[in-house]
């Protein structure tokens, strides 16, 4: 392990540690589609490890910005600074207003054209960062042998 990181963990508290393991949705920072610093006050004292899914609503512009503010509240309100990880589910494109849709990923493995699937994962990769996601949930890789599995569609 890194000595930065063995730094950090030591310095952390077990409820900051916890935090780290948490993600916080939407409804838990937003008050009528508004970031809320009386609701982030309350549910990111400690940190978080997770934000989503947050954006969906949001144009890129209004989705970078709405992104800053939440990661300028955890510089300026918590004790150590650990930015989070903003993340949404990209399966078929960025899941976000204004994205573009692309169909799901079984069907594109059907077309067999890997430079196809390329382009379209790189601009799923630039609408999704210009937004500030940072992790994109997707594809699946699930083998499905049980419909009851809820995500069938995905796999």
């Amino acid at each position: 392990m890194d000595n930065s990181l063995k730094k950090l963990l030591a310095r952390m508290s077990l409820p900051e540690k916890v935090a780290q393991l948490c993600c916080r949705e939407r409804s838990t920072l937003l008050t009528d589609g508004y970031f809320s610093g009386a609701k982030a006050e309350q549910v990111l004292k400690e940190g978080a490890g997770q934000v989503s899914p947050i954006l969906r609503e949001f144009d890129a512009e209004e989705g970078a910005k709405l992104g800053n503010r939440i990661q300028k509240f955890i510089r300026e309100k918590t004790r150590l600074k650990i930015p989070v990880i903003i993340h949404d589910e990209c399966l078929h494109g960025c899941m976000a207003k204004g994205s573009t849709s692309f169909p799901q990923s079984i069907a594109l493995s059907s077309s067999w054209d890997p430079e196809m699937v390329y382009r379209i994962a790189r601009i799923i990769g630039k609408e999704t960062r210009a937004r500030g996601i940072h992790q994109a949930l997707s594809p699946t890789i699930n083998l499905v042998r049980d419909v009851r599995h809820g995500r069938v569609e995905e796999t």
